[in-house]
């Protein structure tokens, strides 16, 4: 599952996910303006099964912790539908805002 259909991004389905959040108004307002972001940068969101995920942060300073990743490799942030239940707002709008860091600064770098 990805936040972009036919490889457009689509705010409809973004927003429909964060609606069950409980975000206020500022708060998914600025999560739009973050994906937004990386839909310039041609980064992708995307929504992995639990154990892909555990591959993922596998001996990484998040194992066990981690709310999303960020793969440099495939320009992409992933997180778990559990995620999104998991942790609190302010840490899921936290990690998002840290993995969208992680790929502005490899932007810049390159």
């Amino acid at each position: 599952m990805s936040l972009y259909i036919n490889g457009e991004f689509s705010k409809d389905f973004c927003l429909a996910k964060l609606s069950n959040l409980d975000f206020s108004k500022e708060g998914t307002e600025l999560i739009i303006k973050a994906i937004n972001v990386l839909n310039r940068a041609n980064a992708r969101v995307k929504i992995v099964s639990q154990d892909y995920f555990d591959s993922l942060v596998k001996n990484s300073e998040g194992e066990g912790t981690a709310v999303m990743a960020y793969n440099a490799d495939l320009n992409s942030i992933y997180l778990t539908e559990s995620s999104l239940t998991n942790f609190t707002n302010e840490q899921i709008l936290a990690s998002f805002l840290h993995e969208v860091a992680h790929n502005l600064s490899i932007k810049a770098l390159v």
